[in-house]
């Protein structure tokens, strides 16, 4: 028997991002198996994977998923059937947040990180990924805008300050004024502000 938990790993950090999944996905999940590593194995041997490859109950997790559904403990946001008009596991898709409050319930593990809302990044808003302009974008959302109150129009900066600044900080006319406008709160009204 192939040992897909132990050869491939579930990549946690992927699926705490991902919103939903299918049956399958959130089966394999729970036993530790990368979903992933299917669709390798079946690149790489050329055949499908078996059930006699897959864990002792997986069937029976697949069916304990439909089960879940028909009853309406577990919600789908895409529904589907098989041609033997059962659940569909390849193509019925459920929340991710879902399918962890469901394994919760039924003390299953389900690899996946707890998320309570989007994951926040190492550096904003782009991650890892930097560029010299983005950089001193962001440190003009932060020169200008941290202190900006919605409720107090006079505390947001106007375009020209915004442009102003980063043309002083070696960015050129044409890309601080495309910066300016893009870093500008959505709904505020052009023109002088009260201060």
């Amino acid at each position: 028997m192939t040992d897909f938990a132990k050869q491939n790993p579930v990549r946690s950090s992927f699926w705490g991002e991902t919103d939903d999944l299918s049956l399958v996905d959130a089966a394999l999940l729970t036993f530790g198996i990368e979903p992933f590593s299917l669709d390798k194995y079946i690149e790489v041997a050329g055949e499908p994977v078996t059930l006699d490859e897959l864990p002792n109950g997986f069937l029976l997790r697949i069916e304990a998923l439909r089960s879940s559904i028909r009853a309406g403990a577990l919600r789908t946001i895409a529904l589907s059937y098989d041609n033997h008009e059962r659940i569909d596991e390849n193509h019925t898709r459920i929340k991710t947040a879902d399918f962890v409050a469901w394994c919760a319930a039924k003390q299953l593990p389900h690899n996946i990180p707890n998320r309570t809302g989007p994951q926040p990044l190492t550096k904003w808003p782009w991650g890892d990924y930097e560029t010299e302009l983005l950089c001193k974008m962001a440190t003009a959302a932060k020169e200008w805008w941290s202190t900006y109150d919605p409720a107090a129009p006079g505390t947001a900066p106007t375009n020209q300050e915004v442009k102003d600044w980063l043309v002083g900080q070696g960015v050129s006319d044409r890309v601080a004024e495309s910066m300016a406008t893009i870093l500008r709160a959505d709904g505020l009204q052009t023109g002088p502000r009260p201060r």
